[in-house]
């Protein structure tokens, strides 16, 4: 799991990738443990479809897949939602490609994107509140301020221009 480390992305996020996968895999069904105290049902509280899982959050609901595809990811979809959770972290954190909405690494936008759908999630389900942003809009202007200030010093000028409010 050394490749984490070396993901380009701000610290706080490269720490969910590396919980996630640490997680043996009888982990990554419902969050029962995460909730105690807290009554919860174990289905998506974003998509109300599906068992609640950490793959399904991220990866598998309805708002999550919209997400990704709205971003392009350069992996073809049977491999982006057909492989094991580690190696679909690792296949796209550490991917170089350079996407056509930003100009940013893909493994930079794909890091901002798991926090975001993250964040998202967690909203939902503890404070029962729904962000109103755009979340594509949210991560693509997080990943290009990460990239124009925070990379190595370099500076890099997204294709397009982003509001952010």
């Amino acid at each position: 799991l050394e490749w984490i480390w070396k993901v380009s992305t701000i610290p706080k996020i490269r720490v969910l990738p590396f919980y996630m996968a640490m997680l043996p895999p009888k982990h990554t069904g419902p969050w029962s443990a995460l909730y105690q105290g807290i009554e919860y049902t174990d289905v998506c509280p974003l998509c109300n479809d599906g068992i609640e899982t950490i793959t399904h959050a991220l990866r598998y609901c309805q708002e999550a897949q919209v997400f990704w595809n709205s971003l392009a990811p350069p992996l073809s979809a049977s491999l982006f939602y057909g492989s094991s959770l580690k190696d679909w972290l690792r296949l796209n954190c550490c991917c170089s490609w350079v996407s056509s909405l930003s100009n940013i690494s893909w493994g930079t936008i794909f890091s901002f994107g798991i926090w975001s759908l993250w964040i998202r999630c967690n909203s939902v389900i503890f404070r029962n509140e729904r962000q109103p942003c755009n979340l594509i809009t949210d991560v693509i202007a997080k990943a290009t301020k990460f990239a124009f200030i925070g990379s190595n010093g370099k500076q890099i000028r997204a294709k397009t221009s982003i509001k952010v409010s």
